[in-house]
């Protein structure tokens, strides 16, 4: 006879469970691996929770000037070289969709196609608004585009959109700060890496994500996250800078959407021992990730 089946050690369980689908908020505070995942999960419950009505005036204010300057910035920058290369790219391969390429007479495409798009062009004159101090995050370009994209594919609200860019303004920036900048000092293009997490909460968002779901969108974004800045030291290849910011517009509408089906990511994409800071930045301040979080209005740091 054939001995009864170890039972399975609980990180394999864990691993079971989200695998087969029963991905839920117990499984989530439980944690992967030895470190109980806590930050990533604080900024997916904020996300999913943030309701208009909790946000201040001025806070709402900065939201819109940050969606209406990068919108300027993308019809300003949209007549540049590399800028009609990726819009002729994104034609090619977004036909058919609702979201408008900003730059004059740009067309309608698809949600993940204009992000890419709007991402990169708001970034082509490198114009586009970014947070003082610096963080090293690219807000309007690589958060409150594709927020926007999806926001007309799916025919939602102004308020809807603009709950959103909040949300994803408070994550993302947050995780600017978390960095130190050594995502820089290691050779990571900043908004490259960071815009993933922004977008996929703003998406997330859009799309009344619960916690669990963001935290989801949050893993996902986390193996989109990319940007090298060999460029600026070899003198050329220069116009992947602005690719930078536009592949992580798209990345984070791609996490959330494999999200909503039910795709899982790790529980610890941020602070875990492989995790964002650890791997992109090795010197990091963790608690930056939740300092403030439902306080202080990071949003209101955009410039």
């Amino acid at each position: 006879r054939r001995p009864p089946p170890r039972p399975l050690p609980r990180v394999a369980l864990n691993s079971y469970r989200v695998l087969n689908g029963r991905n839920r908020a117990a499984d989530h505070k439980a944690g992967m691996g030895t470190r109980m995942a806590k930050e990533s999960l604080q900024l997916a419950e904020y996300a999913a929770g943030l309701s208009y009505r909790d946000i201040p005036g001025p806070v709402l204010q900065r939201a819109k000037d940050a969606i209406a300057d990068t919108i300027a910035a993308i019809a300003f920058g949209a007549h540049l070289p590399w800028s009609r290369m990726i819009v002729n790219y994104a034609s090619q391969r977004g036909k058919g969709g609702k979201a408008y390429v900003f730059g004059p007479g740009g067309p309608r495409l698809q949600a993940p196609a204009a992000a890419l798009a709007n991402g990169t062009l708001a970034h082509a004159f490198e114009m586009d608004n970014l947070t003082w101090p610096n963080t090293g995050v690219h807000p309007g370009a690589t958060m409150a585009m594709p927020a926007l994209a999806v926001a007309q594919e799916r025919g939602l609200s102004g308020r809807a959109l603009l709950e959103a860019v909040v949300a994803g303004s408070e994550l993302m920036i947050r995780v600017g700060r978390a960095t130190k900048h050594n995502n820089e000092t290691r050779g990571f293009h900043a908004p490259g890496t960071t815009g993933p997490y922004g977008s996929a909460a703003a998406v997330g968002r859009l799309l009344k994500f619960d916690a669990p779901m963001m935290l989801n969108a949050l893993g996902i974004a986390g193996s989109t996250s990319a940007g090298l800045l060999e460029f600026a030291k070899s003198g050329t290849g220069a116009m992947v800078k602005r690719l930078h910011l536009g592949r992580a517009a798209e990345s984070g509408i791609l996490a959330a959407s494999l999200a909503e089906q039910g795709f899982t990511g790790p529980v610890s994409v941020l602070e875990g021992q492989f995790g964002f800071l650890n791997v992109y930045c090795g010197e990091h301040d963790l608690p930056a990730l939740t300092r403030g979080l439902g306080s202080e209005w990071a949003s209101l740091r955009i410039m």
